[in-house]
């Protein structure tokens, strides 16, 4: 057989999956598979994973971040079935989900078994947030047919994609026990394993669906810094003139900000002082950490207009656009729209997605 994981996928007693896995009487583990950070989830965000051995193992592991984006056949001709077995994110434009539907494809064409090893969506299995994206803008950090926030695990993504995709799949799914759809990652009796190089603790998971759209503009979301995900900000900002504002329109429950200064040692605004927010998650609601995201957008914009501006990716679009699916958020920031009516517009699409999903749920 062969595993696509990452250091996530461990048992409760932090061991990693590769080890049971060779030593285990029933699977003939002969082949892993990396997906983005990598096998051991030390490289950075866009980083490409190079194909190798994997050293305590001494197993071929196979990028799914690089040259490739899904297996290549010859790298399953020899497998009776193929493993998944990483702790998603939770959220869309996380890339987990996209190397999982990658898999499916391959695996489809292969005739190739596919046995989903689930795991529990860190942000709990209510809560459906954010719009569907749009045929022609789907990508790799918008590869899955669901809002930004879908409440789904990873095997029910999986079953969603088999349908939404038609794809002629034989899929699997090893359930959890235990787990519950109103179960967040504070309520899992499991070990924190931090799912990516800057998502290194459950706060800046908290805040990722939101304060990742940062990405999408020249302000710092943080990365290069001990709180990636927290600190918000940009040489040009005055912390005390953009903390004021947010408080004034951004307010919510379990969210507080303070002003912060920092200098990111990588990324954006590498070894310049800057100005900016420390956003504090103090039992903030997924929803409502998506929309301060949109606030962020907003605010910033609004204090800084000429320098706070959209940043475009490889392939010339806007990254909010790839980000959001779609160029409708974009548009709407850049017309004064207010967040509170971006999300409301996103009603439709959210109740539509909570109507489709039942047929893939696997927990109550």
């Amino acid at each position: 057989s062969g595993l696509v994981t990452n250091h996530s996928g461990t048992d409760r007693a932090s061991r990693p999956g590769p080890q049971l896995l060779t030593c285990s009487d029933t699977v003939d583990l002969v082949a892993m598979f990396a997906p983005e950070h990598g096998l051991r989830g030390t490289a950075e965000a866009g980083e490409l994973v190079a194909t190798g051995i994997d050293p305590t193992t001494g197993l071929p592991v196979h990028s799914l971040y690089g040259e490739r984006r899904e297996p290549d056949p010859d790298d399953l001709r020899s497998l009776d079935a193929l493993l998944f077995d990483i702790q998603d994110i939770g959220v869309r434009y996380a890339t987990y989900a996209s190397t999982l539907v990658g898999c499916m494809r391959a695996c489809a064409r292969a005739g190739l078994p596919l046995v989903i090893l689930d795991r529990p969506n860190p942000f709990g299995g209510l809560s459906i947030a954010g719009n569907l994206p749009e045929p022609d803008a789907m990508s790799f950090v918008a590869a899955i047919p669901t809002p930004i926030l879908h409440g789904m695990t990873i095997a029910e993504i999986a079953r969603c994609c088999r349908d939404r995709f038609g794809l002629d799949l034989d899929l699997r799914q090893v359930l959890m026990t235990g787990w519950d759809r109103a179960s967040i990652v504070h309520d899992v009796d499991w070990p924190w394993v931090p799912p990516s190089p800057n998502l290194q603790t459950p706060d800046a998971l908290a805040l990722y669906p939101g304060t990742c759209l940062i990405e999408a503009t020249t302000l710092s979301e943080g990365r290069g810094t001990a709180m990636p995900f927290q600190v918000i900000g940009a040489p040009w900002v005055d912390p005390a003139t953009l903390v004021r504002e947010l408080a004034r329109s951004a307010e919510a429950p379990g969210v507080a900000f303070t002003e912060a200064w920092f200098t990111p040692e990588s990324g954006k605004h590498a070894g310049t002082r800057c100005g900016g927010v420390r956003v504090h998650a103090n039992g903030a609601a997924p929803r409502d950490a998506l929309m301060l995201g949109l606030h962020l957008l907003a605010v910033s914009r609004r204090l800084w207009p000429g320098e706070t501006s959209w940043v475009v990716g490889d392939d010339g679009r806007p990254w909010l656009d790839a980000l959001c699916a779609g160029d409708q958020v974009r548009v709407a920031l850049d017309a004064m729209v207010s967040p509170g009516e971006i999300v409301a517009g996103w009603g439709g699409d959210e109740r539509r997605f909570a109507d489709a999903r039942l047929p893939w749920l696997l927990y109550d």
